[in-house]
């Protein structure tokens, strides 16, 4: 049984407080995260970059909407009849302000920020070619987010990488 990555595309997704998607932010294929089976990728510069107010990343979220991670795979994935749990590893630059102070503030979501949607068992297969979600977060009360960071040093600071992997 070894660690296999995911074969397809990801797309982070702004959704409103009612689960209505209002804007896609990004996609990538997975292979564009530098990533290798059972190897997640540290080094920030061999990440692609997510700058603040470029794009779509102009898009502000308000309290309760959601950042929304979802997955289309080329081919069809089955999981080893040990049902290990999926591996994930996120790393995703946002700017965050606080409504009440208007404090603002480089952050980075990593997965724990996020609630697991997409779920490991034993034998399951996960089917090609359909977008599903893997992956949300909500912005807490009185705040807002913003994809990207605008620090100096954006080769670094600016790095965003998803990992996502299973046991075959």
């Amino acid at each position: 049984m070894a660690e296999t990555l995911f074969d397809g595309n990801v797309r982070l997704e702004y959704r409103d407080a009612s689960d209505v998607p209002v804007a896609q932010l990004i996609s990538k294929n997975l292979s564009e995260f530098s990533n290798t089976a059972g190897t997640i990728n540290y080094d920030p510069q061999k990440m692609p970059k997510v700058k603040k107010g470029e794009g779509k990343n102009k898009i502000v979220m308000s309290q309760d909407d959601k950042l929304v991670m979802l997955m289309y795979l080329n081919t069809a994935a089955t999981e080893a009849a040990s049902g290990n749990a999926i591996t994930r590893y996120f790393r995703i630059p946002i700017t965050r302000r606080s409504t009440k102070t208007g404090v603002v503030f480089e952050d980075t979501l990593v997965g724990g920020d996020f609630t697991h949607k997409l779920t490991s068992a034993a034998s399951k297969v996960h089917a090609a070619s359909n977008w599903v979600v893997t992956d949300e977060y909500s912005v807490p009360a009185q705040q807002e987010i913003q994809l990207g960071h605008r620090i100096q040093d954006v080769r670094v600071d600016s790095a965003m990488n998803i990992y996502i992997s299973y046991v075959a």
